[in-house]
């Protein structure tokens, strides 16, 4: 399956110029070297994915490594029921693959794009081949493993507090984190924020409100912003 999503997702791709120019503004690859960012440049591929499209799927074999520039991706995560729930909302600048790909393991999270998304795509097989020539690049992949475990046991740590405002105020800071505009706009819907939260949507309705009327943050269709950065840590405890 695979394959062939990657084969159908090269339609109507901008140019690998514009995406990764995008992609060495944040995140990992803003913090690699200059000689590491051409290394991987030159084994890049652009994908384009259609919102609901997944990138990968739990139980999947690796096939390679998936930074994105625009659009959005969830992580879901299976439960024991066979069920999977979403617990992160990923953003541009994001890399993810890594894990599966260097365990030789199968895949243990599904991918799905959350809006139309374009990402750089660096293929397994050429992957292991630039290795190979520059064994070196293996440590900029570890960062990128400690970047993701990091992520994860702050979004773990984020559902253990009690408090509805609190644990609100964290997660938007997590996601400001990410932008690299101060004034950025987050584009994430009311709905999607209480399930990642684990609270019910007329809390977090009810929560955000008194942010909004607080001079904290901007709501809007679908997405929402910060405008008072340093209130909301202060209110966040």
């Amino acid at each position: 399956m695979n394959a062939t999503k990657i084969k159908n997702n090269v339609d109507n791709a901008p140019p690998l110029d514009d995406v990764w120019a995008i992609l060495e503004q944040r995140g990992w690859l803003e913090e690699r070297t200059a000689d590491v960012r051409t290394r991987l440049r030159g084994i890049a591929q652009v994908r384009t994915y259609p919102r609901g499209e997944p990138l990968y799927m739990v139980g999947e074999p690796p096939n390679g490594v998936f930074g994105i520039a625009r659009g959005a991706l969830d992580i879901s995560i299976p439960r024991e029921d066979g069920q999977e729930i979403v617990v992160h909302r990923a953003q541009p600048g994001f890399w993810v693959g890594d894990l599966a790909l260097f365990s030789g393991l199968p895949r243990l999270v599904t991918i799905t794009a959350a809006a139309n998304t374009v990402a750089a795509y660096l293929p397994k097989t050429r992957l292991s081949q630039l290795l190979e020539q520059y064994p070196e690049l293996i440590l900029d992949f570890y960062i990128l493993s400690h970047r993701n475990v990091a992520t994860t046991l702050q979004l773990l740590s984020n559902l253990s507090i009690p408090r509805a405002e609190e644990r609100l105020a964290l997660r938007l800071l997590i996601y400001d984190q990410r932008q690299t505009k101060s004034d950025e706009w987050i584009p994430l819907s009311q709905e999607k924020l209480a399930a990642l939260t684990a609270l019910s949507l007329p809390t977090v309705q009810r929560t955000l409100r008194g942010f909004e009327e607080s001079g904290l943050v901007e709501l809007g269709y679908g997405r929402l912003r910060i405008r008072d950065r340093e209130q909301l840590l202060r209110y966040s405890g």
